[in-house]
Protein backbone atom coordinates (compact mmCIF):
# COMPACT_ATOMS: atom_id res chain seq x y z
CA UNK A 1 0.00 0.00 0.00
CA UNK A 2 1.48 3.31 -1.07
CA UNK A 3 0.51 6.46 0.82
CA UNK A 4 0.53 9.55 -1.40
CA UNK A 5 2.89 12.35 -0.33
CA UNK A 6 4.17 10.35 2.65
CA UNK A 7 7.63 11.85 2.25
CA UNK A 8 6.27 15.40 2.67
CA UNK A 9 4.18 14.38 5.65
CA UNK A 10 7.25 12.95 7.39
CA UNK A 11 9.29 16.06 6.53
CA UNK A 12 6.55 18.33 7.93
CA UNK A 13 6.30 16.21 11.07
CA UNK A 14 10.08 16.35 11.66
CA UNK A 15 10.11 20.11 11.04
CA UNK A 16 7.28 20.64 13.54
CA UNK A 17 9.02 18.50 16.14
CA UNK A 18 12.22 20.51 15.67
CA UNK A 19 10.40 23.81 16.10
CA UNK A 20 8.69 22.60 19.27
CA UNK A 21 12.04 21.39 20.63
CA UNK A 22 13.68 24.76 19.87
CA UNK A 23 10.87 26.76 21.50
CA UNK A 24 10.92 24.47 24.52
CA UNK A 25 14.65 25.04 25.06
CA UNK A 26 14.25 28.80 24.71
CA UNK A 27 11.46 28.79 27.29
CA UNK A 28 13.88 27.48 29.91
CA UNK A 29 15.95 30.64 29.72
CA UNK A 30 12.85 32.82 29.95
CA UNK A 31 11.46 31.16 33.06
CA UNK A 32 14.79 30.83 34.89
CA UNK A 33 14.31 33.93 37.09
CA UNK A 34 10.80 32.83 38.03
CA UNK A 35 11.86 29.26 38.79
CA UNK A 36 14.81 30.28 40.93
CA UNK A 37 12.60 32.63 42.93
CA UNK A 38 9.71 30.18 43.32
CA UNK A 39 11.90 27.19 44.18
CA UNK A 40 14.20 29.23 46.45
CA UNK A 41 17.36 28.10 44.70
CA UNK A 42 20.38 30.07 43.59
CA UNK A 43 21.20 30.59 39.92
CA UNK A 44 24.16 28.23 40.38
CA UNK A 45 21.87 25.46 41.68
CA UNK A 46 19.47 26.11 38.79
CA UNK A 47 22.28 25.87 36.24
CA UNK A 48 23.53 22.65 37.86
CA UNK A 49 20.05 21.12 37.56
CA UNK A 50 19.75 22.29 33.97
CA UNK A 51 23.18 20.96 33.06
CA UNK A 52 22.38 17.60 34.64
CA UNK A 53 19.21 17.28 32.58
CA UNK A 54 21.03 18.27 29.39
CA UNK A 55 23.74 15.66 30.01
CA UNK A 56 21.02 13.01 30.50
CA UNK A 57 19.32 14.24 27.31
CA UNK A 58 22.61 13.94 25.40
CA UNK A 59 23.25 10.42 26.66
CA UNK A 60 19.74 9.37 25.68
CA UNK A 61 20.27 10.88 22.20
CA UNK A 62 23.36 8.75 21.77
CA UNK A 63 21.58 5.64 23.04
CA UNK A 64 18.47 6.20 20.94
CA UNK A 65 20.59 6.97 17.87
CA UNK A 66 22.41 3.67 18.24
CA UNK A 67 19.10 1.88 18.71
CA UNK A 68 17.56 3.48 15.62
CA UNK A 69 20.65 2.64 13.54
CA UNK A 70 20.28 -1.05 14.43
Amino acid sequence: MKIPRLRWFIAAFLFTASVINYVDRQALSLVAPLLTREMHITPVEYSTNLQTSLVAYTLMDIGSGLLVDR
